[in-house]
């Protein structure tokens, strides 16, 4: 062993303390672990170099001999979250060394962060997230909710714990990428459970070939793997002739029936899904990929362009009816203005004879001679004179109008002229003239007065 800063092979090891020192100065290392056993006599007693590791001790690893990072309890609660994760581990059947990574994040989880993510939560909530974790980065067939039937346990509180854990891992690490699930990883273990018999393997061919189709067709983008699964396998198995209600997909999948026949709706306005059986075992793969032919656009695409259409249409339908409105309100008025001008023509025709009866011709006034009359004004050839004189037309639309302005007065002088009528009508009755008494006199009226209030 050298030095790395002055290349000296003059090394001091001390494997109590577990250090390498230079002359130099500079520790070659640090904590070293060797694997022999040393005793040393000291006041006559047996003393070991060195510490003891259990590898499946909790302060064991980067922890090891900081006994100050977790108390005897909390070794105790760690030690039980590794069991726990090693149990739901085995009901999945997953490897050990997936338990061992699993096991690795729950200590980060306890111990790395600034607060500790796992107190206030369950063990065994924060055991079967960091399990998923580690399935879903080594790309095993393992839904969050096969954890949640291990632990039955609510699948809403597994996956709020999962999204908080994932959020501070990467606040805190920035090292954890997960990758996207693949609905392709889990084609195999559902089909076996839908007892396909010897045509498992075929079966599941099939639907691997149905959801390459739809990752071409951009269906399944934003989609869970599950439901793409569940009607992927469901049109393989019609394909090779099983008959598999939508009911046993569902069971198996764990999805509701409305996800499976959104799928087959997307799936049926694609091109492979107008092939016939002999021309989809023909074609392969690379030929519908090249081929525009078996390709679509974007469920999400086709969506906002119907949803585009339809407001245009919307927009089209309502300025047509704006167009009809506007028809109907101008036939309206023109009804109203013709019902109006007929109610005018029915009250000039009532109001006329009240009006000539009021309006009496007033006598003449002697004009002067010098002044022409109407008949000289009419005949006269000036042009300025013409323009203030009506013709026949002018007349009656000027009468019109004056009693129309006028109306309120002319009701009022027909009011007036019928209490005048009434009041010349009715008798006068004579007036009676009052019989005045004659003045008594004062003495009589003094001894009046006397008697009555017995005096006298």
């Amino acid at each position: 062993m050298k030095c790395p800063k002055c290349q000296s092979s003059n090394i001091t090891t001390d494997e109590e303390q577990g250090e390498a020192v230079c002359e130099c100065g500079n520790v070659i290392e640090r904590g070293g672990i060797v694997n022999n056993v040393e005793f040393n006599n000291v006041g006559n007693r047996s003393k070991v170099y060195g510490s003891f590791f259990d590898k499946n001790a909790p302060n064991n690893g980067m922890f090891a001999g900081n006994n100050n990072l977790l108390s005897e309890s909390g070794q105790m609660r760690l030690y039980k979250a590794y069991k726990l994760i090693e149990q739901i581990g085995s009901k999945l059947s997953l490897p050990q060394t997936l338990a061992e990574s699993a096991k690795k994040l729950y200590k980060i989880a306890k111990l790395e962060f600034d607060k500790n993510f796992v107190q206030g939560r369950q063990t065994k909530h924060v055991a079967a997230v960091v399990l998923y974790i580690v399935c879903r980065l080594e790309q095993k067939p393992h839904l969050l909710i096969d954890f949640a039937d291990a632990l039955q346990t609510s699948l809403y509180s597994l996956g709020s714990t999962y999204l908080k854990l994932i959020k501070k891992i990467k606040n805190n690490m920035n090292k954890l990428d997960l990758p996207l699930i693949d609905p392709s990883l889990f084609i195999h273990k559902f089909c076996a459970r839908l007892d396909f018999e010897d045509k498992t393997q075929t079966v599941a061919t099939t639907a691997l070939r149905m959801l390459q189709s739809m990752k071409r067709d951009w269906i399944s983008t934003g989609r869970r793997p599950a439901g793409l699964c569940g009607a992927a396998i469901l049109i393989s198995a019609r394909y090779h002739g099983f008959s598999r209600s939508t009911h046993q997909i569902v069971k198996v999948v764990k999805v509701c029936h409305e996800t499976i026949r959104k799928r087959l709706q997307e799936f049926k306005k694609t091109g492979v899904a107008q092939l016939t059986m002999q021309e989809f075992e023909a074609i392969k793969d690379s030929d519908m990929a090249e081929n525009d032919k078996y390709g679509m656009d974007p469920p999400a695409f086709i969506k906002s362009l119907l949803q585009k259409n339809k407001a245009l249409k919307c927009i089209k339908d309502v300025e047509c009816e704006e167009v009809k409105e506007e028809e109907t309100e101008a036939t309206i008025k023109r009804k109203r203005e013709a019902k109006e001008e007929s109610k005018e023509e029915e009250e000039l025709e009532y109001q006329t004879p009240v009006i000539k009866e009021e309006i009496k011709p007033k006598p003449k006034k002697e004009r002067p001679a010098d002044l022409p009359d109407n008949e000289s004004l009419l005949s006269s050839d000036d042009e300025d004179i013409h323009q203030y004189l009506l013709n026949e037309d002018e007349k009656k639309v000027k009468s019109v109008v004056w009693h129309k302005m006028n109306e309120e007065w002319l009701k009022e002088q027909e009011m007036n002229q019928k209490k005048a009528k009434k009041v010349e009508n009715t008798p006068t009755k004579p007036s009676v003239e009052k019989k005045v008494k004659p003045r008594a006199k004062p003495n009589h009226l003094f001894a009046e007065t006397l008697k009555t209030k017995n005096l006298i």
